[in-house]
């Protein structure tokens, strides 16, 4: 009698893997903006002394956030991307309120669309 094979596991989409590294070099950089003081002073050289003091807790619930749904997208489960959307959400709200100064281009908002649209193509796949 012969066995069958023991069933095999669907490997990781490329794209899923790329938007992963891309979630954990940002969570770096990111991090990198609160660690380096002169980094730091340039992103808040505008900003209010109330909403300088909610940096380093915004930089680090923002990284938390970041490598968490990093992590979710590259084990391909679908909190992963619910969390990218929350963080998302968060990073964005939270330049635009504390009224921080994140050099920000046009590839960077394509890039993070690009990392929400694999997402959702590849929701099903995920568990």
């Amino acid at each position: 009698m012969s066995e069958a094979p023991p069933p095999t596991r669907a490997a990781r989409p490329i794209l899923v893997t790329l938007s992963s590294l891309w979630g954990l070099l940002s969570a770096f950089l990111l991090l990198f903006s609160l660690l380096v003081p002169t980094a730091r002073e340039a992103i808040l050289s505008d900003t209010l002394a109330q909403h300088a003091a909610l940096f380093a807790p915004f930089v680090t619930v923002n990284v938390v956030l970041m490598l968490t749904a990093a992590a979710g997208f590259w084990s391909m489960r679908r909190w992963g991307v619910y969390l990218y959307v929350v963080e998302l959400l968060f990073g964005h709200s939270g330049v635009f309120l504390l009224n921080l100064h994140i050099p920000v281009s046009l590839a960077d908002y394509v890039l993070q669309l690009a990392a929400l649209v694999v997402g959702i193509v590849y929701f099903r796949r995920m568990r």
